[in-house]
């Protein structure tokens, strides 16, 4: 008897599971962005020495089991959807409990000020090309790549972003956000 019931419930849930399964999304349905930061040798981190450079960018992470190409024209698209936008690579102190003005803008890695022009015909080829269930990192750019950064002083920062992307008339969520420490 107690068989029979297990094998009720679980039939039961199996109908209450959602219909789609991974294979039924496309390849780019299955792209996540996540903001990373990378010490100076290029490694992910979340604790970083006081006074040594880092990068902030995007990890693109392919969750299908097919290559992903994405064109230098939807690249494009892309970087001038995000460069303008404030949140877009920023960066901000955690300010304490004790004060309640919650975060402090820091910078960006580079000077949103500086307008972007694309010469189509230096951008040959695939902006992005990953494999099956690999990653790459995009928009990734040195801190001290703006003149007006400096080192960064010890304590807890962060960086998120919240957007949506349409590639190849696929609309793309974004909702990331990375904590890390200088020490």
């Amino acid at each position: 008897m107690n068989l029979q019931k297990g094998t009720l419930l679980l039939a039961i849930f199996a109908s209450l599971a959602p219909s789609c399964s991974k294979s039924d999304l496309s390849p780019l349905e299955q792209l996540t962005f996540k903001l990373v930061i990378l010490d100076e040798n290029g490694e992910k981190r979340n604790v970083l020495k006081n006074g040594g450079n880092f990068s902030v960018g995007f990890e693109v992470v392919n969750h299908s089991d097919d290559s992903v190409s994405l064109s230098h024209e939807d690249g494009k698209k892309l970087y001038e959807q995000f460069y303008k936008q404030r949140d877009f690579l920023a960066i901000y102190r955690k300010e304490s409990a004790e004060n309640s003005q919650g975060a402090v803008f820091i910078g960006k890695p580079y000077d949103s000020s500086v307008e972007l022009y694309f010469t189509d015909n230096l951008l040959p080829g695939c902006f992005i090309d990953i494999a099956p269930s690999d990653r790459q990192y995009v928009f990734l750019v040195p801190w001290t790549t703006n003149p007006a950064n400096q080192a960064i002083p010890t304590g807890s920062y962060y960086s998120s972003f919240h957007d949506k992307v349409l590639i190849e008339d696929v609309e793309i969520s974004i909702d990331t956000k990375v904590e890390f420490k200088v020490n």
